[in-house]
């Protein structure tokens, strides 16, 4: 399998192409994770849309047997971090309720906490959805 072409852009199959872009303060509202396209730098690529489920190798441009997984919330942090599904982009950014940021509360997770690349297509009226669960 090779990248598939997406509405004139190529679905990222690895992380060889992408490069992430720090927007706003740290610890603020506005602070956001965005990610674009390593050779444009300006092309802003979608974490949810825009990533293929199956990591492609970035030399032979050939599925592998693994999976591509968005980090939100890395192991060993608090900060509760999450995609922005309704922003342009799908940036990644820290949850918020009632105006304040959002932490847990009783300490660091220790594990990686995300999400699989969401793509669907519809194909006859039916939408295919695959659910993958890992216990580590």
């Amino acid at each position: 399998m090779t990248m598939e072409k997406r509405g004139g852009s190529l679905s990222h199959g690895s992380n060889s192409s992408l490069h992430n872009l720090v927007d706003g303060e740290a610890d603020t509202l506005e602070y956001r994770i965005k990610t674009v396209d390593k050779d444009s730098k300006s092309k802003v690529v979608s974490l949810w849309h825009d990533i293929s489920l199956v990591h492609i190798d970035p030399v032979s441009e050939l599925a592998t047997p693994y999976l591509n997984f968005v980090c939100e919330i890395p192991k060993f942090s608090r900060k509760k971090y999450e995609i922005a599904t309704d922003e342009e982009g799908n940036p990644i950014k820290q949850d918020s309720k009632k105006g304040q940021l959002r932490e847990f509360k009783k300490g660091d997770i220790f594990f990686n906490y995300g999400c699989f690349p969401v793509r669907l297509k519809v194909k006859f009226g039916i939408i295919a959805v695959y659910v993958c669960i890992f216990c580590n």
